[in-house]
């Protein structure tokens, strides 16, 4: 459970960090690469031919996940990676579209999974 909230708290401090504010026009790099570095290591991008091993992976790895509470966690995890390709994507100047629909996904995933952990009384 602490793992979920530190994600949960890096990943939100990772989108107050991108939310620039009228009192800060513009990021530093090392802001940018400090909240990158908070999110979860991506060793294949979207564009590589091997990424569907990654996703057989996670698919079969959620799959066998046991509880509602440790779904959440997983997808969590999930989501966190697909933002960070996202961002990856973005800056090598590709279309990063389908990379953000993904982590759409893993967020109502995540939701989902919450809601179902909170119905069977798990924390």
């Amino acid at each position: 459970m602490r793992i979920f909230l530190a994600c949960l708290i890096l990943f939100f401090g990772f989108f107050s960090i991108l939310n620039v504010t009228s009192a800060q026009n513009e990021m530093t790099g090392g802001q940018i690469n400090d909240a990158l570095g908070n999110l979860t290591h991506v060793r294949i991008l979207p564009d590589n031919p091997f990424y569907f091993a990654i996703k057989l992976k996670e698919m079969f790895g959620r799959f066998l996940t046991p509880s509602a509470k440790d779904r959440a966690q997983f997808d969590f995890i999930i989501a966190s990676k697909r933002i960070k390709e996202a961002y990856l994507i973005s800056t090598k100047g590709k279309n990063s579209q389908g990379v953000l629909k993904d982590y759409d996904s893993a967020l109502i995933n995540t939701r989902k999974q919450l809601e179902k952990a909170r119905g069977q009384s798990q924390d």
